[in-house]
């Protein structure tokens, strides 16, 4: 088929049923029996193809496979004429496809393009003579892993983050303490808070203050209020590096 001229339209459009009646040579389909398989379109042998559909008919329609279609069948410089139908998306669209860029007539309300003379095409040059290694793929082959060498000494070392619990992330242990907390706290040395009046309340360091008596089960008041306990004497005071003097009022009027 050379020379031939390609009606594509929907029944909703005015201008296709106008088509039909002034091309009456034409081969004229509904867009539908295209996309449905009803009609195969032959390749490459339309010099012509025009498509008037409505805007509704474009947003319901898969029309990327319509311009496909009809990019096959169109002959290498055949033209597709498009017929009062201005998406935004539609010049993109036409490219993307394999279109020449569109030309917009405002005169006649068309969009024309073009199916180029040759196909783009890209050429790839293959180097079959590498192949793969087969020891790549020979784990039987692969050197065995030491357990011992993946942890250094400094990933096995404890860290030096205060001890809280996992669930309450206070550093008191829970009646029925699973964690360990209850005994990383017993083998820390343990004070109860001497809340006497006659308590010192000048400490040169936390060593110092748990000399004198006014330690608590933690060790770490010297580091602010997030890691001293309720019952604390440090209560209230900002954090200090251990060593600076520190004033604590315990009369019993505070």
């Amino acid at each position: 088929m050379t020379n031939a001229h390609l009606l594509v339209g929907s029944l909703k459009s005015e201008e296709y049923l106008k088509l039909v009646e002034e091309n009456k040579a034409a081969l004229n389909l509904v867009y539908d029996r295209i996309l449905e398989g009803g009609y195969e379109l032959p390749a490459n042998s339309f010099d012509q193809v025009n498509l008037s559909i409505t805007e509704d008919d474009y947003a319901a329609i898969n029309s990327d496979q319509l311009f496909l279609l009809l990019f096959q069948a169109l002959a290498p410089n055949g033209n597709l004429t498009i017929h009062k139908l201005t998406p935004p998306t539609l010049s993109s669209q036409l490219i993307l496809t394999g279109y020449t860029a569109p030309v917009n007539s405002e005169q006649s309300s068309t969009t024309t393009t073009t199916k180029p003379a040759h196909t783009p095409a890209v050429s790839l040059s293959l180097n079959r003579s590498q192949k793969p290694s087969k020891s790549l793929w020979n784990f039987e082959s692969a050197p065995p892993i030491d357990p011992s060498q993946l942890l250094t000494q400094e990933d096995k070392a404890a860290p030096a983050t205060p001890l809280s619990c996992p669930t309450t992330k206070k550093r008191r242990a829970c009646a029925d303490c699973s964690c360990g907390l209850k005994e990383e706290l017993a083998n820390q040395s343990q004070v109860n808070i001497d809340t006497s009046t006659d308590l010192k309340k000048t400490f040169n360091s936390v060593q110092d203050a748990q000399a004198k008596g006014a330690t608590s089960s933690c060790g770490s008041c010297y580091l602010g209020d997030a890691f001293r306990c309720a019952s604390c004497p440090y209560a209230g005071l900002p954090a200090f590096e251990p060593g600076q003097k520190v004033e604590i009022d315990m009369s019993a009027d505070v």
